[in-house]
């Protein structure tokens, strides 16, 4: 039997330590959690629809509603109660500061609304989506331009929205994303076209049926050369896989970066300058901190198929909403710090940036 001089199972100093010990991984432990921060703040919540967007501090979120935190999530006041078709999703939201932004809705028989702000939400304007409806996603690429894709192409403004030209003829784009620095992606059913003059003119990328059905697609924050593709495969299968598919070259080819089975991932991701995460149905957060050659699995709240409740504030600081409705929120990348940070759990959203990719 092992025996000390000094301490022995009785020692005060042992017990000490052992207290501290257990506070010690205690305190580890809850500051890996994700905390709930806003319970049933989205009632109405389901698959083929929703999104979470963060802008300078704001927060907005949606299904068939539209809210706003100024509190990153913790409280929520209703800007949009319901839109003017009952049956549309809200389908994207992209805000170019804390007042001025748009949200763009649809339906399965519904070509939606484009509703643009500049007060924060306390006005709407709300505009019929340009083209033939079929299509749905709508944002904004730069200053006074915004891009929309229909069932016959995309669709420029560079007036603010205040008219539209056709500057590209295709089948059904849905998804697009842009730097701000006048490159802009848009993915047409299994390839991607690219303008790199703030959509004025597209170059068409190579088919490839592998990305067909897939839901969310994001530049790397510091590389405009890099896409990341979330290929969930879970309402149309085109092969046995749900995987997250990335690009180094804007399209021109495309490397599949994570295979798991079908029904894993849901089609949301978020990207950030050290990082990208992608939610899955039941299965956490899946993570890449070097373009997607090495991931961790997290444990986080999951949400539905084809959906976009996920967003990163920073690297580490992250907000989803459940299947539930609920809010949740990590400071730590649910335990798994991209970089090791000192910062207190439900910071100040002022304080909250995502630094420039020169810092």
């Amino acid at each position: 039997m092992y025996r000390s001089s000094k301490f022995t199972r009785h020692s005060p100093l042992c017990s000490v330590v052992t207290v501290l010990l257990i506070l010690l991984s205690f305190f580890s432990e809850a500051s890996s959690q994700w905390v709930k921060i806003s319970s049933k703040a989205f009632p109405v919540i389901g698959s083929s629809g929703g999104m979470l967007h963060f802008k300078n501090g704001v927060l907005w979120g949606g299904y068939r509603s539209l809210r706003v935190s100024l509190d990153t999530g913790k409280t929520w006041v209703t800007k949009i109660n319901s839109f003017p078709n009952i049956n549309d999703f809200l389908m994207n939201i992209d805000f170019v500061d804390a007042q001025i932004g748009l949200v763009r809705t649809a339906g399965n028989n519904s070509a939606g609304n484009i509703f643009y702000t500049n007060d924060q939400g306390a006005n709407w304007i709300a505009q019929t989506p340009p083209g033939l409806s079929g299509s749905r996603y709508t944002i904004n690429a730069g200053p006074g331009i915004v891009i929309s894709c229909a069932r016959d192409g995309i669709y420029s403004s560079f007036n603010g929205g205040n008219s539209f030209i056709r500057t590209y003829s295709g089948a059904t784009p849905n998804i697009l994303t842009s730097r701000g620095n006048g490159v802009i992606a848009a993915f047409e059913a299994a390839r991607v076209v690219v303008s790199t003059d703030f959509g004025q003119s597209w170059t068409v990328k190579p088919f490839d049926q592998t990305l067909q059905d897939s839901y969310s697609m994001e530049f790397d924050y510091c590389d405009t050369n890099r896409l990341y593709l979330a290929n969930e495969d879970f309402f149309v299968k085109h092969n046995n896989v749900s995987e997250v598919i990335v690009s180094a070259d804007r399209g021109g080819n495309w490397v599949s970066k994570n295979q798991q089975s079908l029904g894993v991932f849901s089609g949301a991701m978020a990207v950030t300058q050290n990082a990208a995460y992608f939610q899955t149905i039941s299965s956490g957060l899946y993570r890449t901190t070097d373009g997607g050659n090495n991931w961790t699995n997290i444990p986080a709240p999951t949400s539905y198929p084809d959906s976009r409740m996920l967003v990163a504030l920073t690297d580490n600081i992250l907000v989803c909403v459940d299947q539930n409705g609920d809010v949740w929120r990590t400071d730590n990348s649910g335990g798994f710090p991209v970089s090791p940070q000192a910062i207190p759990l439900l910071t100040d959203p002022r304080a909250l940036t995502i630094k420039s990719c020169s810092s």
